[in-house]
């Protein structure tokens, strides 16, 4: 089995090949154009085909660059969205309510009365600046901690 052609120089042809230019896909990637066209031929004797034509001022696709082009931008496509995925993962959706010392108590319990599998994960941020994270769905207001703490306040304001 043949070994998977370096990333780096398929990011360079996929930029060039996109622009048709060695030097805005060298601008785009933070590299020279002489970088760029390195890593292409680098690519090109991997793969013993020319991606490129070359011409005084400018660059074309052969048949062969026209056949890698696609299955390249959209292989990188899908790893721009795996790598999004998991940073959208890892970032925590937290809602965070700040109260006033005086908070209205039927609010909250119409807030927290809803299904449990639709409670949002809550953090109660009131002065002096206490949170209270709630990681378990509230299956009522007995349960839910931001309640209990409005209507039973452990500190006075």
């Amino acid at each position: 089995m043949r070994a998977a052609p370096p990333l780096n120089a398929l990011r360079a042809f996929e930029a060039a090949a996109r622009h048709l230019s060695l030097t805005k896909a060298a601008h785009e990637l933070n590299v020279t154009p002489s970088a760029i066209s390195h890593q292409i031929h680098g690519l090109e004797t991997l793969l013993g085909v020319e991606l490129f034509e070359r011409r005084a001022r400018s660059i074309a696709l052969t048949p062969a660059g026209e056949l890698l082009h696609p299955g390249v931008q959209t292989g990188l496509l899908y790893i721009r969205e795996a790598v999004a995925n998991i940073q959208s993962a890892r970032q925590e959706r937290i809602l965070v309510v700040s109260t006033p010392p005086v908070s209205p108590q039927n609010g909250w319990r119409r807030d927290c009365t809803g299904s449990p599998a639709a409670t949002p994960r809550l953090t109660r941020a009131s002065p002096p600046r206490s949170t209270t994270p709630i990681s378990q769905p509230m299956a009522s207001t007995s349960q839910c901690a931001i309640c209990q703490s409005i209507r039973a306040p452990t500190r006075r304001w």
